[in-house]
């Protein structure tokens, strides 16, 4: 019993392995009159392109030959195609045998399938009248049987001589016109697209019925309005090639073209990606302004094999479109070389071409869309549909990455001042200045912050102060004459600290305001003053070996005023207990010299004089040998 299934399953499995071989031939069928080709006679002798061309099918595909009296051919078989390409030659007769399995809507049903037709005409005999419709149908439109190509201007002992001259100019289907000597017939064609004219009628060419006189009854076409070869090619890529003479068939190119052995590129690979991550290919979010990067491969069938396809006409060039409802870009693709289409392989069976552009500045769905058509070859269309979203709200451009707004700085309940002085200089200059400066305002110290009702800053304001001694009968009054202090209000906000650095190196001093009542950030005071110590900004020009902090070698001594707000509220840490804390840490680890520690109350206008006064006097004992430079 085990041998009996041993044999079956051999059986079985030989008859898979053998259908899997059958299976990697395409199939086709040949439809033939015997009255006229006696293909089903093995002793009758046919013409040597018919014999060229039955050999060819005979080589690469499994062939089947049928009458057109056969009732019993069919295109289908429990609809799906029994065949992959079909060879109509000409009748002496209208009618079909098998008129329910071969007829236009049949034909056309094998189109669409993926089918391809090679049909040929003659002058004494034509196709039958369903393949005729359907040729009308596609767009071409042989003569009738009877008609004739006529050319007296080429033609020797009555017979029509082609020359190269009657092929299409720059046509992928045919290089050179094997025939010399035509005795068919001719077919007008509509203004389909998708028809691919292949030999042309010269201007002195024409087709009329045999042993009729030229006149609108019986002439067919006229110059160049005919054409002895057409060839079609549907949008899935199926072809169809209609020939007005088996003397045609000499050049095996137009069969081959015909039967998807020549003309044929395939898309092997599509890539996109972001700019900024090559790593993940094909994503399907985009952002506007990305810079997208887009990459193909591409491959022609050339002698039974796969090659690189290189474009080297430029008005052939591939493009891709990047398009929502209409293209928002067109751009040709630049190539980069032969590479594998498979991965590992050292096969170099693709062409390579890229394009990097920048998406558009409009969300909503997109689409990489590479639409090649081109007369001669197959098709390629391939599409990728991606999201473009709009910018989110923490990816706008910063304001500290826009030059124009350095100055404006959104502030918030803890922010510093830098002080930058002009000491010396003339009230006239310092007019001249002030006014030229937008969004900057002279003051004096009698009349900043009188008002009882202080609105937050919003990062928007500089102030110049012309600063004058609180009590000017005082002697040391006169040191305060011609001082000019120019505030720049800096954000508190962590995202805009990194924006402190470049004020560093022009500033003479430092006004850092503490919320006496937030105890909870006073850790972060500490450690943010720490950073402003530590920062690069403060090394001289020149000289790396320099200390990095201010306030210890003396050669960059900017001093800190450190400011206790809102020391009017009952919850305010008193100036004692900061100063035990925070204060003393900050003296014992930056060893600041130019540092104090001094309680205001910016709402009821108590302690600023004071507090300026002593900024200004550490920033004139500063000015003659200390840095940076006054001016």
């Amino acid at each position: 019993m085990l041998s009996f299934i041993y044999i079956t399953l051999a059986i079985l499995f030989s008859t898979i392995v053998n259908a899997a071989t059958v299976s990697n031939k395409d199939f086709a069928l040949v439809m033939y009159d015997p009255a006229l080709i006696p293909l089903n006679d093995s002793s009758a002798t046919l013409s040597g392109e018919l014999t060229q061309l039955i050999t060819f099918l005979n080589i690469h595909y499994d062939t089947t030959l049928s009458p057109y009296s056969d009732d019993e051919v069919s295109l289908f078989y429990d609809d799906y195609p029994r065949f992959d390409h079909l060879v109509l030659l000409p009748s002496s007769k209208k009618a079909i045998g098998a008129k329910s399995g071969l007829n236009q809507h049949q034909l056309l049903r094998f189109i669409n399938e993926g089918g391809n037709v090679f049909a040929v005409g003659g002058s004494e005999a034509a196709l039958p009248e369903g393949i005729r419709i359907f040729l009308n149908e596609i767009g071409i439109h042989p003569a009738p049987k009877g008609y004739k190509y006529i050319d007296h201007f080429n033609s020797k002992d009555g017979v029509v001589e082609l020359k190269n001259e009657n092929l299409i100019a720059n046509n992928r289907i045919v290089d050179n016109l094997g025939a010399t000597k035509y005795t068919g017939s001719a077919a007008l064609i509509s203004n389909n697209e998708l028809i691919q004219p292949i030999v042309k009628s010269t201007k002195t060419g024409y087709t009329n019925k045999a042993g009729q006189v030229m006149s609108d009854e019986f002439t067919w076409t006229f110059g160049e309005q005919g054409f002895l070869a057409v060839g079609f090619q549907a949008l899935n890529n199926a072809r169809l090639v209609w020939v007005g003479s088996e003397e045609l068939l000499v050049d095996d190119s137009l069969y081959k073209w015909c039967f998807q052995d020549s003309g044929v590129i395939k898309l092997q690979f599509v890539h996109h990606i972001k700019a900024n991550e090559p790593e993940k290919l094909n994503p399907h979010l985009y952002r506007i302004k990305d810079q997208a990067i887009y990459t193909i491969g591409v491959s022609e069938y050339k002698d039974g094999k796969w090659v690189p396809f290189e474009v080297k006409n430029e008005g052939e060039q591939l493009q891709l479109s990047f398009k929502m409802l209409d293209p928002y870009q067109r751009l040709n693709l630049s190539p980069l070389g032969p590479v594998s289409a498979t991965e590992n392989s050292n096969e170099l069976d693709a062409y390579a071409y890229f394009v990097n552009f920048t998406v558009p500045d409009h969300h909503g769905m997109f689409t990489f869309e590479l639409d090649y058509k081109r007369n001669g070859l197959s098709y390629i269309l391939d599409k990728k549909v991606v999201t473009v979203r709009h910018l989110a709200n923490d990816e706008f451009k910063r304001s500290w990455d826009i030059s124009n707004s350095w100055l404006y700085i959104a502030s918030t309940k803890s922010h510093s001042l830098t002080a930058r002085v002009n000491i010396g200089s003339d009230d006239t200059s310092h007019d001249n200045n002030a006014n030229t400066e937008s969004n900057t305002q002279e003051r004096s110290t009698t009349s900043i912050l009188k008002s009882k009702r202080i609105l937050p800053t919003v990062g928007q304001n500089t102030t110049t102060i012309k600063f004058e001694a609180s009590d000017k009968s005082s002697p040391f009054a006169s040191q305060f004459k011609n001082i000019n202090l120019k505030f720049w209000d800096l954000g508190g906000q962590r995202s805009l600290r990194n924006m402190w650095s470049r004020y560093y190196k022009q500033c003479h001093g430092i006004i850092f305001i503490i919320d006496s009542t937030d105890t909870e950030r006073f850790q972060e005071c500490y450690e943010t003053l720490i950073e402003i110590a530590h920062d690069d900004s403060w090394l001289i020009s020149g000289d790396n070996d320099a200390e990095q902090t201010i306030g210890i070698d003396g050669t960059v001594n900017v001093p800190i005023l450190m400011l206790a707000n809102k020391q009017d509220l009952p919850q305010a840490v008193d100036l004692v207990s900061l100063k035990t804390g925070v204060f003393i840490k900050l003296v014992s680890e930056l060893e600041a010299t130019d540092s104090k520690l001094l309680p205001v109350s910016v709402l009821e206008n108590q302690g600023l004089k004071e507090s300026l006064e002593w900024l200004v006097t550490r920033l004139i004992y500063n000015k003659s040998n200390k840095v940076p430079q006054y001016s």
